[in-house]
């Protein structure tokens, strides 16, 4: 594949501007070597979106990248924009597999860089992004992550609000699944692993799993090796009307509730913890529910499920709003 900037093709959509249809108006900062860093791009039916991911990709114009595409046998655009953009991919294949975790495990195995990821194929890299990463392994090589922070953009890439810093309240390393609430903010979209770390805890993600593979990737990261946190943004996650994490929510939080519980260890103090966080996980997805749920039953039932996996809700002021905001036609 050639990583170089004027190998990269004119983008098959039209009228098209700015980031990633155009280069950046800011060159990317030198550093003294480029570690490899490899992209594991799994996808299906995504071929609305997919061009823009490719492109934030491979203009970045990071001269050691590794860049692989998994599709699960799309019958859209997909195959076509892969074939555009054949020359500045090391390996890309169209063929049924048996899901998002499936094409995730094949493009990783494939994988040679130092610094390996795997990103959604309707989420974009934002310009400087993998130097970023790069200089930050230079300064800290024996961390097993690193991070930066992302934004929220919509299905025609308008941008729906403010940065979401990278955020870890605790040394690394650390065992996530012990909680408390809000003590991370670390998202797959602008998360990148070291090889050495996925090598020691496992090159996978888990195919049990529909919802939180990534998030027990992380946690079981996290367990044995530090995070390097970048003040930068890296990454925009797009929301739109096919993406999980907008159309199953309940079922997200029951997988998350379970992950925690998959970490018991027969610890009195430490269980303890992972119960709560497990009960926590269930609530949130209920106020999740109630707020996008478009129905004012639906709500209703979120704000009350939600009590019923802490019943301790109903004393605070922000459980409270919600009932007010439901009543008043606002939530």
């Amino acid at each position: 594949m050639s990583s170089d900037l004027t190998s990269v093709p004119k983008p098959l959509k039209e009228d098209t501007l700015g980031w990633p249809w155009e280069l950046p108006d800011n060159s990317p900062l030198a550093l003294e070597r480029y570690p490899k860093i490899s992209i594991a791009l799994p996808t299906y039916g995504h071929g609305d979106y997919i061009e823009e991911t490719i492109r934030s990709i491979l203009l970045q114009g990071y001269p050691n990248l590794e860049f692989i595409v998994m599709d699960g046998g799309s019958e859209d655009r997909t195959v076509d924009i892969l074939k555009h953009y054949d020359d500045n991919i090391a390996y890309w294949e169209s063929a049924k597999d048996k899901g998002q975790s499936d094409a995730i495990n094949k493009a990783l195995k494939r994988c040679t860089g130092d610094i390996i990821t795997f990103q959604n194929s309707d989420d974009i890299y934002l310009p400087g992004t993998f130097h970023e990463v790069a200089k930050l392994y230079l300064q800290k090589p024996d961390a097993g992550v690193i991070a930066g922070g992302f934004y929220f953009f919509d299905a025609d890439s308008n941008r729906l609000d403010s940065d979401v810093p990278a955020k870890l309240d605790a040394v690394s390393p650390v065992d996530l699944s012990l909680g408390p609430e809000g003590i991370y903010r670390i998202h797959q979209a602008a998360t990148f692993f070291t090889r050495a770390a996925l090598d020691d805890v496992g090159r996978y993600v888990r195919e049990d799993l529909n919802y939180t593979m990534d998030r027990e990737l992380l946690y079981r990261v996290l367990r044995k090796y530090p995070a390097v946190l970048s003040d930068r943004t890296f990454a925009a996650f797009r929301k739109h009307p096919g993406s999980k994490s907008t159309n199953s929510v309940r079922p997200f939080a029951a997988e998350f509730s379970k992950l925690h519980l998959e970490f018991l260890n027969g610890n009195p103090a430490e269980d303890a913890q992972r119960r709560r966080m497990a009960k926590y996980r269930l609530y949130r997805g209920e106020i999740q529910f109630a707020k996008l749920s478009d129905s004012f039953g639906a709500k209703l039932g979120g704000l009350f499920g939600a009590v019923h996996f802490q019943p301790g809700a109903i004393f605070r002021k922000s459980y409270l709003w919600l009932w007010y905001k439901l009543l008043t036609g606002r939530l």
